[in-house]
């Protein structure tokens, strides 16, 4: 497992674990507290926070390449996917506030925090998911017979740069 796939995981463990416990202590909390208390239960989504630091957990090795071409395309392709899930959460979240209160309606303040960091959370566990995706199919796709020639044979991109790349040599030897 690469280090991209640690992180990936650690954030995944910790943005889940947050998630879960804030869900299980406002749960907790409502019948005892009503909910204007109830909501204290969201400071739980702070563990996610921690994911932050699962960077510096895994820190880079000298021994090994930090990126590959394929890692930097399923980079690509995991901030791309959690970037559309990040924008789709705020196009959701805006409607449906401007369904409940109307055109003419007024929303608390103390909401837009909570839509900042259910963004920011859609966008890391989205990156995470797709990272850990494309790495399995990655895994399982070199593991086929006659796989083991060729490391970068995984999806359209490379057939396309490779293309571009006799495209550039033609060009240079006219």
């Amino acid at each position: 497992m690469n280090r991209a796939q640690k992180i990936a995981w650690s954030c995944l463990i910790l943005i889940s674990t947050g998630l879960l416990t804030s869900v299980a202590v406002i749960i907790a909390l409502y019948p005892k507290l009503d909910m204007p208390a109830g909501l204290r239960g969201f400071g739980c989504i702070g563990l996610g926070g921690l994911g932050a630091l699962s960077a510096l957990v895994f820190r880079k090795d000298g021994r090994e390449v930090p990126f590959d071409e394929r890692g930097r395309l399923f980079h690509q392709r995991a901030w791309f996917a959690g970037y559309r899930a990040s924008c789709l959460f705020f196009a959701v979240v805006g409607m449906t506030t401007w369904f409940m209160y109307g055109a003419n309606g007024t929303i608390s303040v103390n909401v837009l925090p909570f839509t900042v960091v259910g963004g920011l959370m859609t966008l890391t566990l989205v990156h995470s998911l797709v990272i850990l995706e494309l790495a399995g199919q990655a895994k399982e796709k070199n593991h086929e017979p006659g796989a083991e020639k060729s490391m970068v044979h995984f999806g359209r991109l490379h057939a396309e740069c490779d293309d571009r790349r006799r495209d550039c040599g033609r060009a240079a030897d006219e």
